[in-house]
């Protein structure tokens, strides 16, 4: 596969965030009589007033993002247990500044914190939920990190987990890389890899990525 620029979501695709985000879940759906496991599974790759939203259908708004803040804040409260997924600390460090961007569903100042606590270089762009109107899976994410790194579509590759991520990730028109041990949204991308233990990157005129066994 060949880029000029590599699009990364974040939860589930360069870190491992399960324990802290099940558990700012589980606090959140105990207050209202929720299953813990039932919101978590929904959240994945979705902003957390979506998820509010969803399960909240006749909160008001002031509700949704006072609500989205505390689960923000137990997020970072729970940040140290984040960890890197495995051989994306070994990729990121030969990208340059402006060959990668993160687009996630947390908000910047979240995902500088998951990103630095898992040990993992930060890029000099981030998109995160509090700079998009549409979250996931929405494409407007991965379109405006492709327009600030003015990146056309067809030279970007997106890397996602989660359907709803993997639904915008296509939706852009950009490459698609499935990331995860879990295959069952594999139709939505061109290529599926568990993590990046063995992925070689490869300078030319575009940035080439060569996965083990391909």
């Amino acid at each position: 596969m060949q880029a000029r620029a590599l699009l990364f979501d974040m939860d589930g695709t360069l870190i491992d965030s399960s324990a802290a985000i099940l558990g700012g879940w589980n606090k959140w759906a105990a207050r209202y009589g929720f299953d813990g496991a039932q919101v978590y599974e929904y959240s994945h790759g979705r902003k957390a007033a979506a998820t509010i939203a969803h399960f909240l259908p006749g909160a008001d708004r002031a509700t949704i993002e006072a609500d989205a803040d505390a689960i923000h804040d137990d997020f970072a409260a729970l940040s140290g247990t984040t960890t890197a997924i495995p051989g994306a600390r070994e990729l990121l460090g030969q990208l340059h500044p402006r060959e990668w961007a993160v687009v996630t569903s947390a908000p910047v100042a979240l995902a500088r914190l998951s990103l630095s606590a898992a040990g993992l270089p930060l890029p000099e762009i981030i998109i995160g939920a509090d700079l998009v109107t549409h979250g996931k899976p929405d494409p407007e994410g991965f379109r405006l990190a492709m327009q600030r790194l003015d990146v056309p579509a067809r030279h970007a590759i997106a890397f996602e987990d989660a359907e709803a991520g993997l639904q915008a990730a296509r939706a852009s028109q950009a490459q698609v890389v499935g990331v995860g041990k879990q295959r069952q949204h594999a139709h939505l991308t061109d290529r599926w890899t568990p993590d990046y233990v063995g992925v070689e990157l490869r300078r030319g005129d575009l940035l080439e990525l060569r996965f083990p066994g391909a």
